[in-house]
């Protein structure tokens, strides 16, 4: 939760790519918690796209889970 509550902060680009790295990684590991609590939370992910490739690509594999 404290993750996405951090995202409302407009982070910087560093600081979101570590946000969105971790955030990747919890929604592997808790494929059905972690992707309510998005969804319920927010800020939504695809709101960040175009920051940055990387940002992008994390935002990719954290989108095929919420699905």
């Amino acid at each position: 939760m404290a993750v996405l509550q951090y995202f409302n902060s407009k982070p910087s680009e560093e600081h979101l790519f570590r946000c969105m790295k971790a955030l990747s990684k919890f929604v592997q590991i808790s494929s059905q918690e972690v992707p309510q609590l998005i969804q319920m939370i927010g800020p939504d992910p695809k709101s960040f796209k175009g920051t940055s490739e990387r940002i992008d690509a994390l935002i990719e594999q954290i989108i095929i889970k919420l699905r």
